[in-house]
């Protein structure tokens, strides 16, 4: 019984330790992206946008809550629509992304 515990104890401390980490790394990364200048944001395969830079929400002039769960298609220039002869920026990217996972922008 003492050996269970103390394995329980010991697993319960390194997922608390895992966890804190996790919790660090993704703050920094917070940081990061929201301390540099240039547009950043992260969409699922389907392309709605999960996460977002200030300088991206300043070049838009949206906030943060109008844009998280959008498409960003919604935010392409209208000719990246057009293919002018071959595929559109935005048909490109929504026939190559359901087998690649979600990516960022920058």
């Amino acid at each position: 019984m003492c050996v269970v515990l103390a394995m329980a104890y010991s697993l319960t401390r390194s997922h608390l330790r895992t966890q804190a980490a996790l919790r660090d790394s993704e703050e920094k990364y917070r940081l990061l992206i929201n301390s540099v200048p240039d547009t950043i944001y992260t969409v699922d395969p389907q392309g709605i946008i999960l996460s977002i830079s200030h300088a991206c929400l300043n070049l838009f002039g949206y906030r943060q809550e109008e844009m998280l769960g959008q498409s960003f298609i919604q935010y392409v220039h209208p000719e990246a629509w057009i293919g002018r002869g071959k595929p559109s920026t935005v048909r490109s990217w929504q026939e190559d992304m359901p087998a690649r996972p979600p990516i960022s922008f920058l």
